[in-house]
């Protein structure tokens, strides 16, 4: 969470969303209390080209995560894709997932909601959806 926040205070998301240092807050706040944290093994290897990532993989194998919902073309290298897929875990775009959900379920996501990072692991309830 402490990474999420730095990485939202990053000039290029300031431009994007322009949060406050009170909104970061509660956001990190909000997330924590709707997440499960889990302890990621470090000795995990997972092939991915850009070493900030492995934490994300990882963190992902770790959780027994469905979908990682992410722009960042890292995550669909072939061997990337194929050691995911090896593990349950599909990698999927905003859109792609936006669709999934929609398809899949009587959700209509507001359009509102797409807009937030991008290359972060989301776990989602149907009851915050429905918000």
């Amino acid at each position: 969470m402490v990474e999420l926040a730095r990485v939202l205070r990053c000039p290029r998301l300031q431009r994007l969303y322009a949060l406050t240092d009170e909104e970061i807050y509660h956001y990190v706040q909000f997330l924590q209390a709707v997440s499960q944290m889990v302890l990621v093994d470090p000795s995990i290897h997972v092939p991915i080209r850009d070493p900030k990532d492995v934490v994300v993989l990882q963190t992902a194998i770790a959780a027994g995560a469905d979908v990682i919902c992410s722009l960042d073309t890292d995550f669909s290298d072939p061997e990337t894709g194929t050691y995911s897929a090896m593990a349950g875990i599909e990698v999927l775009t905003d859109v792609e997932l936006r669709r999934r959900i929609e398809l899949y379920s009587s959700i209509k996501v507001p359009r509102e909601f797409w807009a937030c990072p991008q290359h972060e692991i989301v776990s989602m309830t149907k009851s915050h959806l429905q918000n």
